[in-house]
């Protein structure tokens, strides 16, 4: 089946496209996490001997990154089969719902988790 928008279904502006493709959820997405590994980077390195220029180094790859992770984003969709070209993704079709709502909210507690454990152990060493 093609990416085109069913007969009910007008696709908009650039930005409904975007959104459509879920490249901002990925762009959001990739933000948050990239701003998190350099918290954790900024933690871990001094603690570990890294030089002063590795959270530099971590800094420009997740830079370099985010380009990429959006353009696999406007190139590929996620479908109830699996992940695939754009062109060919059937995109209107619902997901079923279940698991992977209840993994994400498993993922994001556990990060929450992990993120308050190291503020803690920052604070009390600081």
């Amino acid at each position: 089946m093609s990416g085109r928008a069913p007969p009910g279904k007008r696709r908009g502006s650039f930005f409904e496209e975007l959104k459509s493709r879920h490249v901002v959820k990925v762009g959001v997405a990739y933000g948050v996490t990239a701003w998190l590994l350099l918290q954790v980077g900024s933690l871990l390195f001094p603690a570990f001997g890294a030089p002063d220029w590795a959270i530099r180094l971590l800094f420009g790859f997740l830079l370099l990154g985010f380009p990429v992770a959006l353009v696999l984003a406007w190139a590929f969709a996620l479908t109830p089969e699996g992940l695939r070209r754009e062109t060919g993704a059937d995109r209107y079709t619902p997901r079923p719902s279940g698991f992977g709502g209840k993994f994400n909210a498993l993922i994001v507690g556990a990060a929450a988790v992990g993120l308050a454990f190291f503020a803690w152990t920052h604070e009390r060493h600081a």
